[in-house]
């Protein structure tokens, strides 16, 4: 059977950021995205970067045969990401995630082969802050990265928190964040944003 490659997501716990790392057991070499992208080195991963008017995409395409995966892992202390991509010997990584900057505590909800590592609601300044009542519960359905197994099919997708698992899956891995880009984008049923007058 074949061996499976895993790609990190990792939540700095206790302050709440989450990172998505590749990690590729075989080459130990770390490309990191924290400042400047470069594309992977392996044949079976496509990256991409398109130019926008006002940002820069970068994509990763991995196909579905591929031997990298999906998986969290937890840093208790905050670390640069490209520390993070060296220590878990990583191919790629990326920010995901959200924290409070005062207490540092996590507003994204994570899992991790099934058991919840990150929970927003033990986040005393978010669930208890005034200006956050009217919308938490927009903020606790947030958009977030899923990973579950189906029968002997692992499937991702993105969804809102509150979602079923499908018919016949396995939630093993959460990553919250949001907002929603498509179709469109979800600022307003997610929390992040509001209109005023």
């Amino acid at each position: 059977m074949k061996k499976v490659r895993l790609l990190f997501w990792i939540l700095v716990c206790s302050l709440g950021v989450a990172v998505v790392l590749f990690s590729n057991v075989q080459n130990r070499a770390t490309k990191a995205f924290y400042q400047a992208v470069e594309p992977p080195l392996q044949p079976e991963i496509e990256y991409k970067s398109y130019t926008l008017p006002q940002s820069v995409v970068h994509t990763l395409l991995i196909p579905k045969a591929s031997r990298f995966s999906v998986k969290p892992v937890v840093s208790p202390t905050l670390k640069l990401l490209e520390n993070l991509a060296a220590k878990h010997q990583t191919f790629a990584a990326i920010n995901g995630g959200f924290f409070d900057p005062v207490n540092q505590k996590t507003t994204s909800i994570v899992i991790r082969e099934g058991a919840l590592i990150a929970d927003p609601k033990l986040n005393e300044r978010f669930i208890n802050n005034p200006k956050n009542a009217p919308y938490l519960d927009k903020m606790l359905n947030r958009s977030e990265l899923r990973r579950y197994i189906c029968g002997e099919t692992i499937r991702y997708d993105i969804t809102l928190r509150n979602e079923p698992i499908p018919d016949s899956c396995r939630l093993v891995d959460a990553l919250g964040g949001g907002p929603s880009l498509l179709p469109e984008l979800s600022l307003i049923p997610e929390g992040f944003a509001d209109v005023a007058n």
